[in-house]
Formats: C-alpha cells, structure tokens, sequence
C-alpha cells in the first residue's frame, strides 16, 4: 500500500494484519458458501481425526501430488476458490 500511494508511504512504516481479510458467509463462491455452512461440523470432524491445519507445512507437497493424479478435479476447485473476476487476483501470488 506504501509503495503506490505517496500519502501512506509518509505515514506508514509497518503494518501487521491479524485478521482475516474476509469472511466466508459474505463470499460469492458457491464453494465457500458451502463450507460456511458446513463450518462448525467439519472443525469438529477434523479435531476428532487429528487434523488442525490445513495449510501446514505438507499441503504444499499433498496438492501436488493430488494435482497430478486429478489435474481436473484440481481445475474444478481452484476455479471454486478463486474469485471468477480475473482484475481482482494477484497474478504475482498464482
């Protein structure tokens, strides 16, 4: 935000964000639409088999490995997770 507005690079030096940047029922994916929903239960179903993260340090090892045998399912979910308006994504981050 700094680096392209003259008026925070004067005024900011460092900024730490600690919450979400949106929530899951005001999304427009069908997707997390569903998993809103679904939250409380799949926490539970998680905690019971041991799971507490998913984006721990293996997820990136697993979605490859998930990518390669499912290419299209990996397509389908992505596409869900994403927003469908291209101008809105950070092409640096994909």
């Amino acid at each position: 935000m700094g680096e392209e507005n003259d008026y925070w690079k004067e005024r900011l030096n460092s900024m730490v964000a600690l919450a979400p940047v949106t929530r899951l029922t005001n999304s427009k994916s069908t997707f997390f639409q569903l998993v809103a929903g679904l939250s409380n239960l799949l926490r539970t179903v998680m905690y019971k088999i041991g799971v507490y993260s998913l984006f721990g340090p293996n997820t990136k090892v697993a979605t490859k490995y998930a990518c390669e045998l499912a290419e299209s399912l990996c397509f389908l979910v992505e596409g869900q997770i994403i927003t469908q308006d291209p101008s809105l994504d950070d092409g640096v981050r994909f």
